[in-house]
């Protein structure tokens, strides 16, 4: 699995897979992203708008692939219970999860759904919203979920 920079994902192939790891100490800064705070934690990183994407440059995969996000939703006691996701490729819809507590979840991306240039991972949230709205804290970031790791593998 590359977990090197973006650059050398470029020259490789998805059949070799790729790990984004997020905060101050992943290698998330080496891709094109926004709506992520990647100055938070040093292992995660907050999406912090309800619609967070990364953009990933690789050469058109012989297989379906599968993409596999580890994270921790924004939960407000009595307030917010969960953290809903959608996941969309280059606008595909792929999969929807609902995050209850730490958690991993899979989609499945069919290989047409990825460019010969540039492709697209959105992560919609609907739910996320700013602890300064709940009257918690004067955050006012919309948080959603807290990422550590995102994976693009071959099926």
């Amino acid at each position: 699995m590359n977990t090197g920079s973006n650059v050398d994902f470029i020259h490789g192939n998805l059949e070799n897979g790729l790990s984004v790891n997020f905060g101050k100490e992943g290698n998330i800064n080496s891709f094109n992203v926004s709506g992520f705070d990647l100055n938070d934690g040093d292992f995660y990183s907050w999406t912090e708008k309800q619609t967070a994407w990364i953009d990933i440059a690789a050469r058109w995969p012989a297989k379906d692939l599968s993409i596999k996000l580890s994270a921790m939703p924004y939960l407000a006691v009595d307030q917010i219970i969960q953290q809903q996701i959608f996941i969309h490729v280059n606008g595909l819809f792929c999969g929807f999860h609902g995050f209850f507590e730490q958690d991993d979840c899979s989609f499945l991306i069919p290989r047409n759904a990825i460019s010969g240039r540039s492709t697209r991972i959105s992560i919609t949230i609907p739910t996320a919203i700013s602890p300064k709205r709940l009257g918690l804290s004067e955050d006012i970031r919309e948080l959603g979920i807290a990422i550590t790791t995102l994976s693009l593998l071959s099926v």
